[in-house]
C-alpha cells in the first residue's frame, strides 16, 4: 500500500479510538453524577452525545433543544433580512447575528462545563479548559477518571463502535481505492517540473515528438505551479466530458463544458496564449461532438466527419496575412441592456437580454484595460460567440483573432506581434481543429 494510504488508514483508526475513549469518559461522568442509564448509552452515540453533556452539567435537554432550534430559526430569518437589505447594512446585521449566537453558545457550554467539573469534585476552572485547543480533549477524561477507572457500559460500547465504524466507511472505501490504484504519486500532484506536469495534465505524454504548438504550450516560463495544480483539479471533469456520449448526460455535460470555459477565461492572465488556445479548442471540440451527436446512420459526430474530410485532402484556404477588420462596439440590440463590471485590472461591458427573454448575452462584448485601451472585443448572439473575436496588445495592436459560428470556433485562429506580423495560424471547422499539412 502506498504510504499516503497507510497514513490515512492510521488516522482513521486512531480517530475512531479517540472517539471511543472520549465517549467512555462522558458515559462514566453520566454514571458517576447519577444520570439515567439512557444518558449513559447516549454518551456513546455521535451527535446525541449533546444530551448527556447538558444533563451532567445541570441543564435541561429539552430547553437546550428548543434553544438550539430557536437560534437556528432566528439566524435563518436574520440572513434573509440581511440579503434583502444588501451590503453594508445587511452584512453587518448578519455578522452581528452570528457573533451573538457564538457568544451565547460559549457562555452556555462554558456554564455546562463549569457545573460538570464542580459535580465531579473539581474546580470549575478545569471545566473551562474545554475552550483551550488540544487541552480540551483531556478535560472530560480527567473529570471521569481522576477518582478511579470504571468499565464501559456494554450496550453503549457496542452502539458507539458500530456508529464510528459506519461513519468511517467512506474513508475506508477511499483508502481501498488508493491501494487498488497504486496509491497517490506525490510527484504528479505537486510536480516541480512545469514541462512534465503539463504533459501529464494535458495528455501530451506518449504522443511522440511534440509539435511547435505543443512546445509553446508547455514552455517552462508560460505557466506557474499553481496553474499546473489547477489543471490537475480540472482533469477529472475533462475525463467526464470524454466519457459522456448518451443523450441523458448530453445537456449536463454541455453545461459542464461551459463552466470550464468560464474558469479558463477567468484565469486567462495566468495562461500563455498557446495553452489558452489549446485548452479552449479541447473544450470546443468536446462540445461540437456532443452537439453534433451520431447521425441517423450511426456515423461519427459532425466534428469527426469534418476532420475526416479535411484529412482526406480537401485543399486548405491560405490564412490571411493581416488581421481581420475590427468592428467598433455598437449600440445594444432592441430588447437588451448594457451591463458593466469593473475590476481592479480591467472593465467589461456587454449587452444582455432581459430576464423574461432569456437573460443571455446578445450583442457586443468588450473588455478594457485600466489605461482605457481595449483588451478584447467580440459579439454574442443568444449567449453564443459569433463573428470575429479579437485580443489586443497593450499598445492597441491586434494580438490574436478567432472566428466563431454558433459558439464554436469556425475559421481562422490568428496571432500577431506588435508590429502586425503574423506569428501563428490555425484553422477550425465546427469547433474541431483542422490538421495542418
Amino acid at each position: 500500500m502506498d504510504w499516503i494510504a497507510t497514513l490515512m488508514l492510521w488516522i482513521v483508526v486512531l480517530s475512531g479510538l479517540c472517539q471511543l475513549f472520549w465517549a467512555w469518559s462522558l458515559a462514566t461522568i453520566a454514571r458517576k453524577t447519577g444520570q439515567s442509564t439512557a444518558m449513559e448509552v447516549l454518551a456513546w452515540i455521535p451527535l446525541l452525545q449533546i444530551a448527556p453533556m447538558v444533563a451532567t452539567g445541570g441543564g435541561s435537554v429539552v430547553a437546550a433543544l428548543l434553544g438550539g432550534i430557536s437560534l437556528v430559526v432566528a439566524n435563518v430569518a436574520l440572513l434573509g433580512v440581511a440579503a434583502f437589505l444588501g451590503d453594508p447594512i445587511g452584512g453587518l446585521l448578519a455578522a452581528s447575528g452570528l457573533g451573538l449566537t457564538t457568544l451565547l453558545c460559549i457562555v452556555y457550554f462554558g456554564q455546562i462545563a463549569w457545573t460538570t467539573a464542580v459535580e465531579r469534585g473539581c474546580s470549575g476552572w478545569i471545566g473551562l479548559l474545554v475552550f483551550v485547543p488540544l487541552v480540551n480533549f483531556f478535560v472530560y477524561p480527567f473529570l471521569a477518571f481522576h477518582d478511579g477507572w470504571e468499565p464501559p457500559n456494554a450496550l453503549g460500547l457496542i452502539l458507539g463502535t458500530l456508529a464510528i465504524a459506519l461513519s468511517s466507511t467512506p474513508s475506508l472505501i477511499t483508502i481501498r481505492g488508493l491501494e487498488a490504484q497504486g496509491g497517490l504519486d506525490p510527484e504528479r500532484l505537486f510536480a516541480l517540473d512545469p514541462r512534465t506536469a503539463l504533459e501529464q495534465g494535458l495528455g501530451l505524454e506518449g504522443r511522440g515528438e511534440p509539435n511547435a504548438t505543443d512546445g509553446d504550450r508547455i514552455s517552462a516560463g508560460g505557466i506557474d505551479g499553481e496553474t499546473i495544480r489547477a489543471l490537475y483539479r480540472m482533469q477529472e471533469r475533462f475525463d467526464a466530458i470524454a466519457r459522456a456520449s448518451d443523450d441523458a448526460r448530453r445537456e449536463e455535460t454541455i453545461d459542464l463544458i461551459r463552466s470550464l470555459r468560464t474558469e479558463l477565461e477567468a484565469g486567462r492572465e495566468s495562461l500563455d496564449d498557446s495553452t489558452f488556445i489549446e485548452l479552449t479548442a479541447y473544450l470546443q471540440d468536446a462540445e461540437a461532438r456532443l452537439r453534433g451527436g451520431p447521425d441517423e446512420a450511426g456515423g461519427p459526430p459532425a466534428a469527426a466527419r469534418a476532420r475526416e474530410r479535411l484529412e482526406a485532402g480537401r485543399p486548405m484556404v491560405p490564412p490571411p496575412e493581416a488581421p481581420f477588420p475590427v468592428a467598433p462596439p455598437a449600440d445594444c440590440p432592441p430588447g437588451t441592456e448594457l451591463r458593466t463590471r469593473t475590476g481592479t485590472e480591467a472593465e467589461e461591458e456587454w449587452c444582455e437580454q432581459a430576464p423574461e427573454r432569456g437573460g443571455l448575452r446578445h450583442g457586443f462584448y468588450a473588455r478594457y484595460r485600466t489605461s482605457g485601451r481595449p483588451e478584447s472585443t467580440g459579439e454574442y448572439r443568444n449567449g453564443l460567440r459569433v463573428g470575429v473575436w479579437t485580443r489586443f496588445h497593450p499598445d492597441g495592436s491586434v494580438r490574436a483573432q478567432a472566428e466563431f459560428r454558433n459558439g464554436l470556433q469556425h475559421g481562422w485562429l490568428l496571432s500577431f506581434d506588435e508590429s502586425g506580423g503574423r506569428t501563428g495560424a490555425v484553422r477550425f471547422e465546427n469547433g474541431a481543429r483542422v490538421p495542418s499539412g
